[in-house]
């Protein structure tokens, strides 16, 4: 991922139609059993799932932001680094992710993604030998983070 951000970028100088070709053909759609049953679980109590819903704290968003990685943004161009220097207690953040909670759902934006194929080893002209990467929007990885910890405390 290092390279990603600060190296030289290992580009991939393969058909676009050829790499359209195969990556389409890997993550096409699959067939699946349609009469797996997922188990059942107990409806949550109420107060349990207040906990999932309840306002963000500007001490949650900062403590992910906080320990966020280096990593390359996405399409939102926007680096970790701008964000903890920018928003250095997570308020800002906290108050975008208390709207996305209280409108219940996520902006579009976080759900797009810039992908770059990363070579792993073998021949470069062998398209099985590259990897794609998807690079997400900087502030949706944040939220994301939180959210997770919710849903895993929740689960607990």
């Amino acid at each position: 991922m290092g390279e990603i951000i600060s190296g030289s970028p290992d580009l991939c100088d393969l058909p676009g139609d050829d790499l359209v070709k195969y990556f389409s053909d890997i993550y096409a759609p699959k067939t699946y059993d349609h009469q797996f049953r997922f188990a059942s679980f107990p409806d949550p109590d109420p107060d349990s799932q207040e906990a999932l819903v309840r306002p963000f704290e500007p001490a949650e968003v900062w403590a992910k932001l906080r320990k966020a990685p280096q990593t390359a943004s996405g399409p939102d161009l926007v680096p970790f680094g701008t964000l903890k220097s920018k928003d250095p207690n997570g308020l800002i953040l906290c108050v975008l992710f208390r709207r996305i909670l209280q409108f219940g759902g996520v902006p579009d934006s976080f759900k797009k993604a810039n992908i770059v194929l990363a070579f792993k080893a073998g021949e470069r002209s062998d398209i099985s030998n590259w990897r794609p990467i998807a690079l997400l929007n900087t502030v949706g990885k944040i939220f994301s983070s939180c959210f997770a910890t919710r849903l895993n405390s929740w689960r607990n």
